[in-house]
């Protein structure tokens, strides 16, 4: 019985890390999570796809085949997303800027790379925090909506 609430825990602390994942990254770019899904080439969609899966790689542990799953993506295009982060983090100071952002909001960390964040990172990662915490709040909320409704009618 043990066991099972644990591995239910884990389980549950899993799927709200991804979905907290998903709401940052998509908060970041301005873009819904089923465009993040679609197939389409456009930058700054493929940006969002590869800062997650390298992310979920990196932070979640997932394999290349689960985090293909959550994206609608094969697991060959996630080592491919790991690939071209490690070229652009070296060579594009926006990208670089936004994949430390995202993961210091998804980590909790206010030091970035041993330095201290500049203000505008810090206002930034707070507009991401609230955005992400104000959507989070209305998701619960239409929750407890249906569940009194629920109630009601049994």
């Amino acid at each position: 019985m043990l066991t099972k609430i644990i591995t239910m825990n884990k389980i549950y602390d899993e799927t709200k890390s991804i979905n907290k994942l998903f709401r940052i990254v998509t908060n970041v770019f301005g873009i819904s999570k089923q465009e993040m899904t679609s197939k389409t080439r456009k930058r700054a969609y493929v940006e969002a796809k590869t800062m997650f899966a390298v992310i979920a790689r990196q932070k979640l542990l997932l394999s290349t085949v689960e985090i293909g799953e959550l994206i609608k993506r094969d697991h060959s295009s996630i080592i491919h997303y790991s690939k071209v982060h490690k070229d652009l983090y070296k060579v594009d100071k926006t990208y670089k800027r936004m994949f430390n952002l995202i993961s210091n909001v998804f980590t909790d960390q206010p030091f970035m790379a041993d330095k201290i964040l500049s203000i505008d990172d810090k206002l930034s990662i707070a507009h991401i925090k609230l955005d992400t915490l104000e959507k989070e709040n209305e998701q619960l909320r239409e929750a407890m909506t249906l569940i009194k409704e629920a109630v009601l009618t049994y």
